[in-house]
């Protein structure tokens, strides 16, 4: 009896121990449970209200300066070259001699067909007289003829004095057609004579290089006493003052590319030239690099941009004003863009949708007023020219 007793006891003893255990961690639990639901986590986070902007979309490519007006001076005869009247860097007006060439054979042309031009117009001179002889003998033989006629009528004369004067009117007729035609000759040898002259001075003109446009002289090809053949380049003439930025773009943007009206945005190192109207546009899309060109013209550039210059071109596509936020603040959530604004010290979400990026911030065309501030990052980017909000939320 006394060693169940003693078993049963110490079962019971066991039993309350452990429901005393068991009412304590339970109690515990409830406690923390209920401090974990109360608990407040406050979190700082760095908001700003929408920025006022312009947004613009564009594209940015590398572009070449090129001259508008350039000329590349070919030689127009052939030959060697003589003299050099014009370097490098020098400004020369259109029409001014740059070099000239071996003309001795041509002078001698020149001076031959002079000569014959003179004999030619000399042939003209006895031509006329010989044909205003042969007119007066014609007269005389018409009147000869005319009166024998009468005579014969009258039969005062017989009728082979008749047919000699008759014979005689017809030889003088046709010596003066003779006359005539000699003249006309004569005439046309001389045309023919000074449009030989014509040629050969312009063979001689030729021979003197000079400059079809006013402008500074880029390159001499070019070294005197160097055998050139017609058409070789001798000089390049570029006109300073007027600059044109050619760029090629990607077909996709070609439709909305208007001469005229687009504008682009051209710097060169730390110069910025200001918005500019396309110039130019190609007709055609490159069908292998799928590309077209697009030319800016910089008239009166200042001093040190020049052709061959490379420049950063920004061609305007789309430009409007509007609201923005900077882009890392706003989220994919569920395939939507939101953002999270700031209401009664609270984060809340909120669809938002965007249009234009300019300078890493995106326009928000719905979902954001005006006067909404919104949670752009963390704290650790806090106190850097924004204000400060609590973020709370419930666990």
């Amino acid at each position: 009896m006394n060693m169940n007793y003693r078993k049963i006891l110490k079962n019971r003893t066991s039993m309350m121990v452990g429901g005393v255990v068991l009412c304590a961690v339970l109690s515990g639990c409830g406690r923390d449970a209920e401090q974990a639901v109360e608990a407040e986590v406050s979190t700082p986070v760095q908001v700003q209200p929408l920025r006022e902007m312009t947004f613009s979309r564009e594209l940015h490519i590398q572009g070449t300066l090129e001259s508008v007006h350039f000329a590349l001076v070919p030689a127009k005869a052939k030959g060697s070259i003589e003299r050099i009247m014009a370097e490098e860097g020098d400004v020369v007006t259109k029409g001014q001699p740059l070099c000239e060439l071996d003309s001795e054979n041509l002078r001698r042309r020149v001076e031959s067909q002079e000569q014959e031009l003179a004999v030619a117009s000399n042939s003209v001179l006895v031509a006329e007289a010989l044909a205003a002889k042969a007119e007066a003998t014609h007269a005389l033989a018409e009147k000869d003829h005319i009166r024998y006629r009468h005579l014969s009528d009258e039969q005062v004369v017989s009728v082979r004095q008749m047919d000699e004067v008759e014979s005689r009117s017809v030889i003088a007729s046709a010596a003066l057609d003779v006359a005539v035609a000699q003249v006309q000759l004569s005439r046309a040898r001389m045309q023919q004579a000074e449009t030989a002259l014509g040629i050969a001075q312009r063979n001689l003109e030729d021979t003197t290089v000079r400059a079809p446009i006013a402008g500074r002289i880029s390159i001499r090809h070019r070294e005197q006493g160097e055998m050139v053949h017609v058409g070789d380049p001798v000089f390049r003439i570029d006109d300073p003052s007027a600059l044109q930025a050619s760029i090629f773009a990607s077909a996709s943007a070609y439709g909305e590319v208007v001469p005229g009206v687009t504008v682009g945005r051209i710097t060169l190192g730390d110069t910025d030239l200001g918005d500019l109207p396309v110039s130019y546009c190609s007709p055609t899309v490159d069908e292998t690099l799928r590309t077209f060109e697009i030319k800016v013209q910089i008239d009166n550039p200042p001093a040190g941009i020049v052709a061959g210059g490379q420049a950063d071109v920004r061609i305007v596509l789309a430009e409007r004003q509007g609201r923005g936020v900077p882009a890392d603040a706003l989220q994919m959530r569920s395939g939507k863009t939101v953002a999270f604004v700031v209401k009664a010290g609270r984060a809340q979400q909120v669809e938002v949708q965007t249009g234009l990026r300019t300078e890493g911030f995106l326009e928000i065309s719905a979902g954001l007023d005006g006067d909404q501030r919104f949670q752009i990052r963390k704290s650790s980017s806090c106190g850097r020219g924004f204000g400060h909000e609590s973020q709370r939320r419930r666990s």
